[in-house]
């Protein structure tokens, strides 16, 4: 019996600056629907095969993460995450991202997508994981049009530790001089080199998509947009507030629900457990420092915190920390107990609801 084909993670790459088209922010111009451009990338990534699709914030993460959801009810929903070293170049953005999935031995290669290169669309990424698929053992697969290529590029697994080691704005140049000679090609048409990385390629993005307004015209036919995605998911102009808005979901739980403006967070464990009560803390708190950052919010607004201690007796080392950590004023209502935790070394967890 022929095995089943491992699945493919598709990394859309979102945490540059956009200093090149300052003020704005390319990721978050709307082209002529409203619909801002990384959700209008997302868009044709979440209705491809891939799964699970990542999405990488560094720059202005909550906004980005706000208008990426405009329009889209995938299921499964994407998964956001912060670089957090996105300040030093593409590479660290990119390593950051197949970090994210390298853990999942089911996962087989990575596209790595662009989210300022929303014309790219669903069939063609779907057509570079078939050929993926198609070629074992090979290292990747390439879009090219009229011999050259561009971008999204899928990566096997076999380079994942590769491509977490790059630094800079390089990307994944160094790996593509060395594998491209074996990674089959897939043709695509000129969208894989347009990107919008100037005001004037902004002011175009602005005008692009018209047709999906003249099709959502009462009467008016139907057809599938650009990016190969049927106009069922054409966002509306309620609010996301209205919306329920779960981050990092899995089977039992997820990392972050937001909804109507609050935040309830997951229980949040150290990542190092053979760290001291002192140290746990100051991880727990490190990590939800980065979960509120992402729903554009911060510690000045806590409603809310549930503390679970291995031993009662840490209280006090545990208060040295979040005593600090906490803005004056800013106390939310509290209950810390003693409790048997899921895992023998686990000291502190901490669980938060906040606003916006």
């Amino acid at each position: 019996m022929t095995a089943a084909p491992g699945r493919i993670a598709a990394i859309v790459l979102a945490g540059g600056a956009s200093s090149r088209t300052a003020p704005a922010h390319k990721l978050l111009a709307p082209d002529a629907t409203g619909l801002p451009m990384i959700a209008r990338t997302l868009r044709a990534v979440t209705a491809s095969r891939a799964a699970p699709v990542v999405v990488v914030l560094g720059h202005r993460a909550a906004e980005i993460r706000q208008a990426a959801v405009q329009g889209l009810q995938p299921d499964p929903p994407p998964h956001f995450i912060i670089a957090p070293e996105h300040a030093h170049g593409l590479s660290r953005t990119l390593a950051a991202g197949v970090r994210a999935v390298m853990d999942d031995a089911t996962i087989t290669g990575a596209l790595i997508c662009l989210g300022d290169m929303p014309l790219v669309g669903t069939k063609l990424l779907d057509r570079m994981m078939a050929t993926f698929h198609a070629h074992p053992g090979c290292p990747g697969v390439l879009a090219v049009h009229e011999g050259r290529r561009g971008n999204p590029v899928l990566w096997s697994r076999t380079l994942f530790a590769a491509l977490m080691a790059g630094e800079g704005d390089s990307g994944a140049r160094h790996l593509l001089a060395r594998h491209a000679p074996a990674m089959p090609r897939v043709a695509a048409g000129p969208e894989i080199a347009v990107d919008f990385d100037t005001p004037a390629r902004l002011a175009e993005f602005s005008r692009l998509f018209r047709g999906e307004l003249t099709s959502a015209r009462p009467g008016a036919k139907r057809k599938g947009s650009a990016c190969g995605t049927p106009h069922a998911n054409q966002p509306t102009r309620t609010h996301n507030m209205s919306k329920i808005i779960r981050t990092e979901p899995n089977a039992i739980l997820s990392k972050v629900v937001e909804y109507h403006g609050f935040l309830f967070t997951q229980g949040f464990v150290a990542r190092d457990l053979s760290a001291d009560i002192t140290a746990q803390t100051k991880d727990v708190l490190a990590q939800i420092d980065e979960a509120l950052e992402l729903h554009g919010t911060d510690n000045t607004r806590l409603l809310q915190a549930q503390i679970w201690l291995k031993d009662i007796n840490d209280r006090d080392a545990l208060n040295a920390v979040w005593g600090p950590w906490l803005p004056k004023g800013g106390a939310p209502a509290r209950a810390c107990v003693e409790a048997k935790m899921a895992h023998p070394d686990v000291l502190v967890e901490i669980m938060i609801i906040a606003t916006k």
